[in-house]
């Protein structure tokens, strides 16, 4: 396991510890040069977590709206599915 302490401006330091496999992806993301430090690494994944569990709930709110509305006549995922499809955005 590897510790990672990070500062950048406008962050908060933190110090967090990580699996080896983690490490040496995070290590192999900025030998790759995709991130410049640790820090980007670490901050891009919990910015794509934060936007799927952003969409997990819209998505679930959507379901809730539906199963509350009453019947729906044809395919319920339909307009999702259509949506997702053309590289439409949930949001």
């Amino acid at each position: 396991m590897q510790a990672y302490a990070y500062c950048e401006d406008a962050m908060t330091p933190r110090t967090i510890i990580v699996a080896q496999d983690v490490d040496e992806f995070v290590e192999e993301q900025v030998r790759a040069g995709h991130y410049k430090d640790a820090s980007d690494v670490v901050n891009d994944a919990l910015r794509m977590k934060q936007e799927q569990e952003r969409k997990t709930l819209r998505l679930h709110e959507e379901i809730k709206k539906g199963f509350d509305s009453g019947t729906y006549e044809g395919d319920p995922f339909e307009e999702i599915f259509a949506e997702l499809a053309n590289g439409g955005d949930l949001s």
